[in-house]
């Protein structure tokens, strides 16, 4: 857990990035983690990196814009 921790240091200190952790009752020896990313932050990125996303109105894909975000379908596991 240290080991994560110290790799995750970086992004907990710029902020918008949180993180919890739970002891798995069926093995000791293994931890899940969860990483919690701000939305603005993932809108922002989004935009940045020129995702593509399906428009909600019309079934077509255009750049992401944070400003825009109420125009596009909610994001699901399915999308890349």
């Amino acid at each position: 857990m240290s080991t994560m921790r110290e790799a995750l240091d970086p992004l907990l200190k710029s902020g918008g990035i949180y993180y919890s952790y739970h002891d798995r009752k069926d093995n000791a020896e293994e931890i899940i983690m969860v990483l919690y990313v701000d939305d603005i932050l993932l809108d922002t990125m989004g935009e940045l990196l020129k995702v593509k996303c399906r428009m909600s109105s019309y079934r077509c894909m255009m750049e992401f814009k944070c400003f825009a975000a109420d125009l596009f379908e909610q994001f699901d596991n399915r999308q890349t």
